[in-house]
C-alpha cells in the first residue's frame, strides 16, 4: 500500500478543500448539545472530508499533514495539554471554539493554518 500524500498547508484557500476529523470519544453524547450539533452540521456541509471519533489521532493526523481540522468537544486538560506543543510545533494552531487558549480542556478546534482557524471560527461561531 502507498503512503498517503502529505497536504500541502500553504495552498489550502478555503473550508472546501478542508479534511477534518471530529472528535467526541468517550463521551458521543456531548456533541449533540444544540450549539455543537450546529457547529457540526457546518464542518459536514463545508469540508470536504469529515470522521468522527478521531480523539489524540485526529491531532497526530492534522501535526502529520493528512487532515486540516480538528474538533473536540468537553476534553479534560489532561487530554488537551499534550496536543498544543504537538500541532505547534506542525506550525498548526490550537484553540477553544471562541479562539481562546485551550489548556484548561473545553471544546477544541486545531487546524493547519491561522487562515483556516479563522474560517472555522467564523463558520461555527
Amino acid at each position: 500500500m502507498a503512503p498517503r500524500q502529505r497536504r500541502n498547508h500553504a495552498q489550502l484557500q478555503n473550508m472546501r478543500n478542508a479534511g477534518g476529523g471530529v472528535g467526541g470519544g468517550q463521551r458521543p453524547s456531548a456533541i449533540w448539545e444544540p450549539a455543537k450539533r450546529r457547529a457540526l452540521s457546518a464542518m459536514r456541509r463545508y469540508a470536504r472530508d469529515v470522521r468522527y471519533g478521531a480523539e489524540c489521532y485526529g491531532a497526530c493526523l492534522l501535526a502529520s499533514g493528512l487532515i486540516d481540522v480538528v474538533l473536540d468537544v468537553n476534553l479534560d486538560a489532561y487530554d488537551v495539554q499534550p496536543l498544543v506543543p504537538i500541532i505547534e510545533a506542525a506550525g498548526g494552531v490550537i484553540s477553544d471554539w471562541d479562539g481562546h487558549p485551550c489548556y484548561a480542556g473545553g471544546s477544541i478546534i486545531a487546524c493547519s493554518t491561522a487562515r483556516l482557524q479563522a474560517q472555522v471560527l467564523d463558520l461555527i461561531a
